[in-house]
């Protein structure tokens, strides 16, 4: 009880809630001391007029709803203190604040108010539900989403849901909505129920509403800021994402140290026998760990979400990772590190929870499908793919990984920092993180910020390598910093002293909107208010890691190196003079020594850095969903709506047209656009279904309607209804999850040539849906693995390339490369395919790949294929998909055949033992030329747009409706830092 004193806000806490209204922080930047208290003589009549609307609700005898507003009078207007001339009521509400819905509803809002200072700028709507009963519950549930859709219409982004019992506080944004609810019946309460009262006038009153010198509108910036800070906090989680991986990895490497023979089964090739590099191998060992971790950040989401049975306790109690980290959390305050660190039950547990999302739950008790899935799949030390023999090693019973360490790798996922005003700076503060609220497009964002670094392995002759904290934070060999004279090593002080880790750090001033128009600071800027933030432990942690590394001989080199370089380059000034204090300095030099080693590694251990050979960056590129968003919108509105010229009013296609569009992201990443693009599309098909008039009640002479047309049943087996009633009070939420299924398996399509992050795509969209019942492969054939760029089609693959010899070797038009290419061009492809044509005739084609069918006979088929996989059973279509698709023998030859087009123009020319594939090689297939273009296929992922998307390319269509993305908006061109520091630290 004595934090909840300690919280000003804890009533806060006490309230319903809908969504995340105002962060934590963010409130306690608002309300700092908590709400101000109430004036007695306020707070009396207010008790006097509630008590009047007590009896005057509990009557029989009412005949009208004057007691009701009566009541809302006196919270509105005498106690909010908004004066009546700011008030529009009723008949007097202005046009403006009205709204025709799509299916003709004219919805309208009882009051209205307004701006102070303004005609027809409103401070929020109101809409009164006199209905008896708990607000928004029944039927109330239609009329709260009939006021949500008011606000949008109307773009009134606040607004007050009351029955005069409860009053919910609305706001709506693009593509979301959130809500917090006052119960009026508490108010009167002692303590708890005043402080309520209190901060609903704080909120709805003067100070939430009125401009002050600093802020227009309070209570509405205070939302908005609240959204942001979800993005600096997706940011910051990205950032512990790497932390656990990190830590996952330093674990591994102890392990490995003990017992070597576990990597015996990574390093050899279990098909060809050959060696992995170095490079290979350590490729493997972070993949392998960022699948992992990537497994628990999906666990959350789908934990918080109830897509997995957290609500059961077995599960909750011997599986669930967040029933795990409550258990962890436990233990650790009852026996601290060194007690967890002699327990090893919490990676089994773990372990056994993959397993079960894999391959579902072995009994009734656990109600887990099998959901199958790339990321959630066992390891395999016999596997060609290295990432499987690596995972293997990760499930190996002799690796043993203590509880503490899971304990921090589910701290890092679990508890995230979010930035809080103090005064006119801020500072960071920590709490849980809430994955219900968290936009479902963090799942791929989180690993996106992944792919910007590698794993390396620091060599013996490095002796260490060190992260000094200047500049970006370089990795620099001990060797090589010891190998610098002072000269050099001043030189290269002063040039990373110069170099910034960030941009400069904002303090949100007023200036903060200008700094960046989606009102979120850049990662690097995040990162440099982090590494800033002095209430942080990790000064605490890389003291420990320094104390680690300066036990024996190393050390003593390390802390030298240290002391030396704060020496020579100037970072603590030395005294002078007969009195100076050299103790005094020695001291600070030392201190000076700690801070500048920012982390190090010893020889054989592993640590992850940027390609620029830096801890910071410029990073990987993603698309946040304040961009996403409104470019989907934009992008599809035309496509799902009519607009009437005149009014501007939006009326939705039918159903069949919607259903018919074909949304593609050809370098989907984890698929922003396309979560962006399912909403939206859900939300016209729910409005076109009513507009249109293909819901209707049995109770006023309608029939069973089917999904997803709103057809008449035809009392089909395989027909799907609604799924309530139209007057269930969760029917729009109901059929709206319903819809998203049919608009994401006839509608989106995706494409990305990194294979894990085409699975969090299909994992993103299952999160999306909101359907425990599909398995992670329900969108296997629609999100593809693929260079989107590089393909053939139909009409091309039988025919030889010639205009493949045209080209550069990559060293330049006079490189030697491009010399041997057009050497073989002219003495070679020229003279062979003028004896073919002069052979066979100008038609001449390809046909050694064929058996019976040909082409257009196996891309017939193909559609029918996707035809009834379109409409099989959920639980039937991956393996439909598996044995009808993917290892169909014609198909197989097809692919086969339009990979060997395309490998002409990677040929190898660089290999002198490899010859061209020139017209009498292309016409006359050979298994040595066929091993080629599989190793070709391989590393550049061709992806045939006409066989992986047949329903798209048919006689009737030729493509897709709309093309989403984020084009590049940088130039393409070398990164020298990038590319040297390789080789070169210090470049």
């Amino acid at each position: 009880m004595s934090s909840e004193r300690d919280d000003p806000n804890f009533w806060w806490s006490e309230l319903n809630h809908g969504g995340m209204f105002l962060s934590p922080a963010v409130l306690r930047e608002f309300l700092p001391e908590g709400p101000p208290l109430i004036d007695n003589n306020a707070y009396n009549k207010l008790r006097d007029a509630h008590t009047a609307f007590e009896a005057w609700y509990g009557s029989d005898k009412k005949t009208d709803d004057t007691g009701l507003y009566r009541w809302l009078d006196a919270v509105l207007e005498q106690f909010l203190d908004h004066p009546s001339a700011l008030w529009r009521k009723e008949t007097n509400i202005p046009a403006k604040f009205k709204f025709q819905t799509s299916i003709g509803e004219q919805l309208r809002p009882n009051r209205v108010l307004l701006k102070k200072g303004e005609t027809l700028a409103p401070s929020f709507l109101v809409k009164i539900d006199t209905r008896r009963g708990r607000l928004g519950m029944g039927k109330g549930k239609i009329e709260f989403s009939k006021f949500l859709t008011l606000l949008t219409g109307t773009g009134a982004q606040l607004g007050i849901f009351t029955n005069g019992q409860q009053f919910r506080l609305v706001f709506v944004g693009m593509d979301y909505d959130c809500w917090v609810e006052w119960d009026a019946t508490r108010w009167f309460e002692e303590e708890r129920g005043i402080e309520q009262l209190e901060g609903f006038a704080a909120l709805c009153g003067r100070m939430g509403i009125y401009e002050t010198d600093e802020d227009e509108f309070p209570l509405l910036n205070a939302v908005l800021r609240s959204r942001t800070r979800q993005g600096e906090l997706s940011q910051v989680l990205g950032e512990q994402v790497r932390f656990a991986v990190e830590n996952l990895l330093l674990d591994f490497d102890r392990a490995v140290r003990t017992c070597p023979s576990m990597l015996e089964s990574l390093r050899t090739d279990p098909v060809t026998n050959s060696q992995l590099s170095d490079t290979e191998y350590l490729e493997a060992l972070y993949h392998a760990a960022i699948r992992i971790i990537m497994r628990l950040v999906v666990v959350l989401f789908a934990e918080a979400r109830e897509l997995l049975p957290r609500s059961i306790e077995k599960y909750h109690t011997s599986y669930g990772v967040e029933g795990l980290y409550a258990l962890l959390e436990e233990a650790r305050r009852y026996e601290g590190e060194i007690g967890l660190r002699r327990y090893y039950s919490a990676w089994p547990r773990l372990l056994a929870l993959f397993r079960v999302i894999h391959e579902g739950g072995c009994n009734n008790d656990i109600p887990v499908l099998r959901y199958g899935g790339e990321l959630f799949k066992r390891g395999d030390p016999g596997s060609p793919d290295p990432v499987l023999r690596a995972l293997a090693i990760f499930e190996d019973d002799r690796w043993k990984l203590d509880d503490f360490t899971v304990f921090e790798i589910l701290r890092l996922l679990k508890i995230g920092k979010v930035r809080a005003r103090r005064g006119r700076t801020s500072t960071w503060v920590s709490g849980p993180v809430d994955f219900s609220d968290l936009r479902t497009e963090y799942i791929g964002m989180m690993y996106e910020g992944l792919l910007d670094y590698q794993l390396k392995q620091v060599t013996e002759d490095q002796g260490a390598v060190i992260f000094l904290n200047l500049g970006q934070q370089p990795a620099l060999p001990l060797s090589l910093l010891e190998s610098l004279s002072d000269k050099e090593l001043e030189n290269l002080i002063e040039k990373l002293k110069k170099e910034k880790g960030s941009t400069p750090i904002s303090k949100e001033s007023e200036d903060e909107e200008e700094s960046n128009e989606e009102g979120e600071e850049s990662e690097e800027e995040l990162e440099e208010e982090l590494d800033e933030e002095p209430e942080s432990t990790e000064e605490e942690c890389e003291l420990e890691d320094f104390t680690r590394i300066g036990e024996g001989e190393l050390g003593k080199r390390v802390h030298q190196l240290a002391e030396r370089a704060v020496e020579v380059g100037k970072l603590v000034r030395k005294p002078r003079g007969k009195e100076a204090d050299l103790y005094a300095y020695k001291e600070e030099k030392r201190k000076e020594a700690h801070k500048l080693l920012y982390r190090q590694y010893l020889s054989g251990e592993m640590y992850l850095v940027r390609w620029s050979g830096t801890r910071k960056g410029t990073g990987t590129f993603y698309t946040r969903p304040q961009l996403a968003v409104p470019t989907v919108h934009r992008t599809l509105e035309p496509l799902v709506y009519n607009k009437n010229e005149e009014t501007g009013e939006l009326v939705p296609k039918q159903p069949e047209t919607i259903l018919s569009l074909k949304i593609v992201d050809p370098a989907m990443g984890s698929a922003s656009f396309l979560v962006a693009a399912l909403r939206y599309l859900t939300d016209a098909l729910y409005a076109s279904l009513l507009f249109n008039k293909r819901i209707r009640e049995l109770s006023s002479g309608g029939c069973v309607v089917t999904l997803p047309f709103g057809l008449e049943s035809k009392g089909g087996i395989s027909e799907e209804t609604l799924p309530v009633p139209p007057d269930h009070e969760r029917f729009e939420q109901k059929l709206k999850a319903v819809l998203k299924r049919h608009v994401v398996e006839r509608c989106i399509y995706g494409v990305d040539i990194d294979p894990l992050a085409v699975e969090l795509a299909q994992l993103s969209l299952w999160v999306e849906t909101m359907d425990r019942e599909l398995p992670f492969e329900f969108l296997k054939h629609k999100l593809k693995v693929g260079n989107s760029l590089v393909g053939c089609w139909l009409n091309r693959f039988e025919d030889y390339p010639v205009l493949a010899w045209e080209r550069e070797g990559g060293d330049g038009p006079k490189g030697a490369l491009t010399k041997e290419i057009k050497e073989v061009y002219k003495t070679e492809v020229k003279p062979q395919m003028r004896k073919w044509i002069e052979r066979i005739g100008p038609q001449k084609r390809l046909t050694a790949w064929m058996r019976e069918e040909s082409a257009t006979e196996i891309q017939e088929s193909n559609l029918n294929l996707y035809s009834k996989l379109h409409d099989s059973k959920n639980e039937d279509r991956e393996q439909f998909f598996t044995e009808k698709i993917q290892n169909n023998e014609n198909l197989s030859l097809l692919r086969k055949a339009m990979d060997k087009w395309c490998a002409i123009w990677f040929w190898p020319m660089d290999n002198k033992n490899i010859p061209p594939l020139t017209p009498d090689r292309f016409y006359q297939p050979n298994e040595e030329d066929d091993e080629i273009v599989e190793n070709i296929t391989k590393k550049i992922r061709f992806f045939h747009w006409e066989l992986e998307f047949p329903d798209v390319f048919t006689g009737e269509r030729l493509g897709f409706d709309a093309v989403l993305g984020n084009p590049p908006w940088e130039i393409m061109k070398p990164n020298s830092k990038e590319f040297f520091t390789r080789y070169d630290p210090i470049y």
